[in-house]
Formats: structure tokens, C-alpha cells, sequence
């Protein structure tokens, strides 16, 4: 398992700490120190994880994005540094975002994939209004903002996907 975790993640000595706390929440346990796309991974890893809500209740899908949103927002302040406004490392927004892009999805696999591979395209190349919304903000909310925003226009997309789908 350390072999794995040294080949493809760089997660710092003595990390799972209590003061790391904020860290661990904000990288997802360490997801966020993956050596290559740690955003992709954790939008990957984040659509995993709603779908199998989904498979549980849908309803779960609606409280832990609400979740993750308040959680990001909080923890997010508590990591941010004016040196590095927005980390890679930081994923949470990832989790937040994903989780906004896949509300309507329900068990559609199609429409998920559909809705991580369009939210991934607006988190990476941040169209005018994405990039405009990250620059507006101070502090942690800037490290949330885009991928919220990123989450409901994908969202939005995905609707309207579905209604030609149909």
C-alpha cells in the first residue's frame, strides 16, 4: 500500500495530524497530493461516490453536496494563503462542484459521464464567467467559487441534454 501511495500521490510526512485537519478535509484524505490531474482524480472519485448514493437514495446526493459546499467553504478559509490562492492540492471545490454537475443524473450513467467530462472542460479552462467569478472573491471563497459556478452551469447543460435525449 506505501508503494502505491509513494508512486502515485506526494502526500507530506506526518500529515494525517490533528492540526492537518482543515488539509485532510480540503484534499479529500490526500486525493488532492496525486502526483498528476489531482482535480481530475477527485472529480473522478466524487462521481463515484454520487453515484453510489444515488444507488442508495437520491435524497443523499442533495445533503452531502449541500455538505460539501459548507464544509468547502469553511475549511477552505481555514487553509487559504494570499502565497497560493488556489492550490492544486486543495480538491474539495472538486467534490462540491461534481456533486452540483450531478444533482439531476439519477442512476443515468450516460448523463453522468456526460456531466464529469463537461464539468472537468469548465473547471480546466474557465470561460470568462468561471475565471471572472474565481478573481471576484478574497479568501477561501475563491478556491469554491468557480467550481460551483463550473458545477451549475454544468449542471444546466446536462439538463438540457437529457430533454434532447429523451
Amino acid at each position: 500500500m506505501k508503494r502505491f501511495l509513494t508512486k502515485y500521490f506526494e502526500i507530506p510526512d506526518n500529515f494525517f495530524t490533528f492540526e492537518n485537519r482543515y488539509l485532510i478535509i480540503a484534499t479529500l484524505g490526500g486525493i488532492g497530493y496525486a502526483k498528476k490531474a489531482p482535480g481530475t482524480i477527485a472529480s473522478f472519485f466524487s462521481l463515484l461516490f454520487f453515484m453510489f448514493l444515488f444507488y442508495i437514495d437520491s435524497s443523499l446526493v442533495v445533503i452531502f453536496t449541500t455538505l460539501s459546499i459548507i464544509i468547502g467553504l469553511y475549511v477552505c478559509e481555514q487553509c487559504y494563503s494570499k502565497e497560493k490562492p488556489d492550490p492544486g492540492y486543495i480538491v474539495i471545490d472538486e467534490l462540491a462542484g461534481q456533486g452540483i454537475a450531478l444533482l439531476l443524473v439519477g442512476n443515468n450513467i450516460i448523463l453522468a459521464i456526460s456531466a464529469f467530462v463537461i464539468f472537468r472542460f469548465l473547471d480546466i479552462k474557465k470561460p470568462w464567467i468561471i475565471k471572472y467569478s474565481e478573481t471576484s472573491f478574497k479568501g477561501g471563497t475563491s478556491i469554491m467559487i468557480d467550481d460551483i459556478l463550473a458545477g451549475f452551469i454544468t449542471l444546466i447543460i446536462v439538463v438540457i441534454i437529457s430533454i434532447f435525449v429523451r
